[in-house]
């Protein structure tokens, strides 16, 4: 059987066309994978932990624990791995109850603390576990304190005009 040389380039021509509709099927499932992954990844919960102190009259300390994502997360699993010796049972108490909660995006949970007994340069290590439907995120913190502390604001007690005037101060700049 002897093929015309328009059998051989129609020949070709199907090589051509298969070989490059072959590539093309690849491309398109590389791009919806990185798609998907993309997607995945702008909608995820991001729950964080950090210290934050606010000054309102005097200064208090707390741990915060925020979803930065933007999607709601479940905190599965919550663990302080190295606390200080002298933990006080009410931070310890408000740490175990975060197990269970749910966060909605930007949605975040104060935890009182005193700074006194953390030690200045130790870092503490937190393991935080939260799930958005079937998937489940595990994300590790390492805080020294001292980085978070602030240097304390000075605040008039004698006259209260200048301690409500520092106060909605204190909140307009912490709404910036």
């Amino acid at each position: 059987m002897e093929f015309s040389t328009s059998d051989i380039i129609q020949l070709i021509s199907i090589l051509i066309s298969s070989l490059i509709s072959i590539i093309a099927v690849i491309i398109s499932a590389v791009s919806i994978h990185q798609n998907t992954k993309s997607l995945e990844e702008s909608v995820k919960p991001c729950i964080s932990i950090y210290v934050e102190q606010i000054t309102i009259c005097e200064q208090q300390s707390y741990f915060v624990v925020k979803n930065f994502g933007a999607s709601a997360g479940i905190i599965t699993d919550f663990q302080f791995l190295n606390p200080p010796d002298k933990i006080s049972q009410s931070l310890s108490v408000n740490l175990n109850r975060l197990k269970g909660i749910i966060l909605a995006p930007g949605q975040s949970k104060l935890i009182s603390l005193d700074c006194q007994i953390f030690k200045p340069d130790t870092i503490y290590t937190f393991i935080i576990t939260y799930k958005n439907g079937k998937k489940t995120y595990t994300d590790r913190y390492e805080i020294n304190i001292r980085n978070y502390t602030q240097i304390p604001t000075s605040r008039p007690e004698n006259n209260s005009k200048y301690v409500l005037s520092n106060s909605l101060r204190e909140i307009i700049e912490r709404m910036i």
